[in-house]
């Protein structure tokens, strides 16, 4: 991964499959999302999977800049990863962890989410032989159907109790996902909230007040702040610039933070008739001047966004023809005038004044804006830009 500190322009375009992350438009993003919260609010940067393919380093340094309260990873590997980075910042752990990772887990001072007394147990006794409390957050499944403590459960108040019998525990936060909060006036996400207060009511009940209590995630931001916000927000998606489900006000959105480019490398005419890619699936109906772009799934660039997508080439979008193969597409540009090799072209993202939203690419790969940011990230190379 490479640095700039520079703006970039249609000339700083590289001719391979690249990505350029905008640290200034993720600050954005987060100042925008921050304002739907209520002002006592505090939020956790979810920078998991390399931060969505951005470099989870990079965006957890900006993050915390902007007032990040957590670092949300999936994994203690991801956790230790930024500590190796030198990442400054409280760091949640928000997936199950192994019960052998336990002494690891405490040693190095994260906070963990939670779903089952014998995981609470087994930190508990990694936490009494080092002489610490370990910092745990209760997740609480009311809906999402993953991992967490069941509500409804008998033994759920046994439970409770248990855990705050143990001497080594630090129960600093209650948790719970939203699993459709992306649908604006779901009577679902209603729902989930409402047993998550309950629950909330019988841990108080106990005496007990966790500091830190967390259900939205990205939807719940968008789409449910008077309901969900609580204590603490976990910000994830959205913070990289693609909106969970409809914006929510006219004129409301958030920038890309990442942005995919190439250059075309070749240009050739072709009569109608003439058969495209693999499998003839497209045919000319004109003649047609077909430009071929060196990305393709291998790249990231999805597959089956094939027929279906379009790219941006001198200011006009034009359509994918044909499959997109492992290293190679090709776009119909017979309409793009004076279009030539080693033209700038935009995968999705901004370059300039040109716009393409990884929501629109996920939509037309059957997608989602996730899945498209982490393969690309994965596999081109990054330029970060931080100012």
């Amino acid at each position: 991964m490479t640095r700039d500190s520079q703006r970039s322009s249609s000339c700083d375009v590289p001719p391979e499959p690249a990505a350029r992350v905008s640290l200034p438009a993720l600050r954005r993003n987060i100042q925008a999302l921050r304002a739907r919260l209520p002002k006592d609010a505090a939020f956790a940067a979810v920078v998991k999977s390399d931060g969505y393919g951005h470099g989870a380093g990079d965006i957890s340094r900006a993050a915390v800049a902007e007032g990040s309260r957590f670092l949300a990873v999936s994994s203690l590997a991801e956790a230790l990863a930024l500590r190796q980075e030198e990442v400054a910042g409280d760091i949640l752990i928000v997936a199950p962890i192994f019960p052998d990772e336990a002494p690891q887990a405490v040693a190095g001072g994260f906070a963990l989410c939670v779903g089952n007394v014998e995981t609470v147990r087994i930190l508990n006794a990694a936490a009494e032989a080092q002489g610490r409390n370990a910092r745990v957050h209760l997740n609480i499944d009311t809906g999402m159907g993953r991992f967490g403590f069941l509500p409804e459960d008998p033994g759920f108040g046994e439970a409770l109790d248990q855990i705050l019998n143990m001497r080594n525990i630090d129960l600093e936060g209650v948790a719970t996902h939203l699993a459709e909060a992306d649908v604006p006036y779901s009577g679902f996400t209603v729902r989930q909230v409402r047993v998550f207060r309950l629950v909330l009511r019988e841990i108080q009940a106990r005496g007990v007040r966790p500091r830190w209590i967390h259900a939205a995630n990205s939807g719940g931001v968008v789409h449910f702040p008077a309901i969900a916000a609580f204590s603490l927000a976990r910000i994830g998606i959205s913070m990289y610039g693609a909106c969970p489900g409809p914006a929510p006000d006219e004129g409301w959105r958030l920038e890309p933070v990442m942005s995919f480019t190439c250059r075309v490398v070749d240009l050739r005419n072709v009569p109608a008739g003439a058969p495209v890619s693999y499998g003839r699936t497209f045919i000319t109906r004109r003649a047609s001047r077909l430009a071929l772009l060196p990305a393709g799934y291998g790249d990231g660039y999805p597959r089956s966004a094939s027929g279906r997508a379009a790219v941006v080439v001198r200011g006009r979008r034009v359509p994918v023809v044909g499959r997109v193969t492992m290293n190679l597409t090709v776009v119909d540009a017979t309409d793009v005038e004076g279009v030539r090799v080693g033209d700038p072209v935009l995968l999705f993202g901004q370059l300039g004044k040109d716009l393409l939203r990884v929501e629109d690419l996920a939509n037309w790969a059957g997608a989602l804006p996730h899945e498209i940011l982490c393969n690309v990230g994965q596999a081109v190379p990054r330029t970060v830009v931080s100012s």
